[in-house]
This record gives C-alpha cells, structure tokens and sequence, in this order.
C-alpha cells in the first residue's frame, strides 16, 4: 500500500476526516513486483489501511494456492511470495492457521485410482471482509464517492470457475458482456458493476480474480439482510430494462470473454 501523504480529507472506507494515504483496489499484494500501471488506488486513512494488511496476505494465499489457478502468469509470479511468506518463521501464525484448516482427502484420479489431495476449509469471513472493502474501494473508483454510510457491501463466494450459480443470480450474471468488464493487471482481476436503476447506491458486482475465482457481490440498505427478497429485488430492480427474464441461467457467456 502507498503511503504517501495527502491532505485531510474523508477516508473511503471509515469516512472519517484523516489524513490520507492510498489503497490499492484489489491488494495489491496479488501480484508481484514490478506491479502493474493499471492497478486502482483510492483515498483511505492510515488506521484502515494497517488493519487490511492481515487478511489481504490471508486472502492472497488463499486464492492463490486454489486448484485450476496455477497456470495463471499472474499466479506464477506472485506463488514465489506467498511460499517465502508460508515459510517463515518469525510470522508463524499464517501458516499455522492454513495446517490447521486442511485435512487430507482421497478423490478418484483420471485413472480412476484414488489419490490422496488437501482439503482446506477457508475462513469466510475473512474472505467476505477482503471482498467487501474491494467493493466498497471500487464504488469510489468507479463514481467519485464513497457508498453512503447507511449502506453495505456483501458477497457470495461462486467459487472456481462455476457451472452452476443460484438461480436468482443467473439474470444480473447474463447482463454484463465486454463493454461492462474491466480487466485490471495483467487480467488478474477482473469486475463489472450493475446500477440499480431507482437507487444509486444499490449495485450489483462480479469479481473474478486470477481468471478462475468468482465473487458476486452487493450494496444494499444495512437493514435489508443478505436473502431478504432478493428475488424480488432483482426481478424489479437490477434487471429492469434489460430484457433479461428469458435468458437460460447458465455462465457460458462469460466463459467466451476468456474468463
């Protein structure tokens, strides 16, 4: 993260008057060095700032040791950085927290023998708080403010590279094409916004890191609940004026966008 000084100024992510200093959107810590030019920065405070650092290494670890991702350039330049960080011993915790969550498993081969593989259980709300300060980081990068306070942002984990997506999302997922995605680094992130079309502070995102780790995600009212008539929600809202109540839910549109 940069650091360098700003004048006082409302933070993105605490909304307090602070002097600032810069976010990258996503961590930018999921690449190696040299980082990309076109990596997103916004206004955020030094107390925010130091509190991401923890769940931005978990995050980035995480994702980066998932299967299917290895092939990713990216991934492969930054794999050397999380193995050293996996390693050391004078931050024990990571790697300790990573042993402690994964058991070994025995899956059926493409000889149809079984063989052993690592089962890690991730910690959700790590992660949703990593994708949730993403969201909110891009909102100001995308329209010049930060999402009002009254509002949060939620997501959903779809996972890597998914066939099959609950049903009421599969509208929203068919409206975006080339024009709504912005490819970010080198392609290792990727994200699309849809604007509510009554409330604009009610967005709808896709995130996808590494080419193959899906995310979707919301702003809504703090007191409308992840689920609470979301249906409904998307039904009138998000999708209104699109033409998409015919579509056949599936993801294979976004699989052509090389994905």
């Amino acid at each position: 993260m940069g650091r360098g000084k700003k004048k006082q100024a409302e933070c993105t992510y605490c909304g307090k008057i602070r002097r600032l200093s810069e976010d990258h959107v996503p961590p930018k810590g999921l690449w190696g060095e040299p980082y990309p030019l076109d990596l997103i920065v916004v206004p955020s405070c030094k107390e925010c700032n130091d509190g991401f650092s923890k769940d931005d290494e978990y995050f980035r670890t995480i994702i980066s040791i998932a299967e299917d991702v290895g092939d990713h350039p990216v991934v492969q330049q930054v794999l050397p950085i999380v193995n050293r960080s996996l390693t050391r011993k004078d931050f024990p915790g990571l790697p300790k927290t990573i042993l402690r969550n994964t058991e070994i498993v025995y899956r059926q081969g493409t000889s149809g023998l079984y063989e052993p593989a690592a089962l890690y259980t991730m910690d959700r709300p790590r992660i949703e708080r990593v994708i949730s300060r993403v969201i909110q980081g891009l909102f100001f990068h995308r329209f010049g403010r930060r999402l009002a306070p009254t509002y949060f942002a939620w997501s959903e984990m779809l996972g890597m590279v998914p066939t099959k997506v609950p049903p009421v999302f599969t509208p929203l997922l068919k409206a975006f094409n080339n024009e709504r995605l912005e490819y970010i680094g080198n392609d290792g992130f990727v994200y699309g916004v849809l604007i509510d079309s009554e409330d604009p502070d009610m967005t709808f995102w896709i995130l996808v890191f590494y080419g193959r780790c899906y995310f979707i995600g919301f702003t809504t009212p703090k007191e409308m609940k992840p689920g609470d008539g979301l249906e409904e929600l998307i039904r009138s809202r998000f999708t209104k004026g699109h033409g998409l109540g015919d579509l056949t839910p599936n993801l294979q549109h976004l699989k052509t966008l090389g994905l």
